[in-house]
């Protein structure tokens, strides 16, 4: 992580970002250029332990 003083490592606020939006902005550097993949995704583990992507 680029900047680890920003991790967010509690359980419950993790499963409340989750249950918060439907879409993950997944950003990549491929070497030359950043870029960001949006991703659908849906919780399913009430351990808040899994989060799964879809289609």
């Amino acid at each position: 992580m680029h900047q680890p003083q920003q991790a967010v490592t509690d359980c419950t606020q993790i499963h409340q970002f989750i249950q918060a939006g439907h879409v993950l902005q997944l950003a990549l550097n491929d070497g030359v250029y950043p870029y960001v993949v949006p991703v659908n995704y849906t919780s399913t583990s009430t351990a808040h332990r899994s989060v799964r992507s879809g289609p």
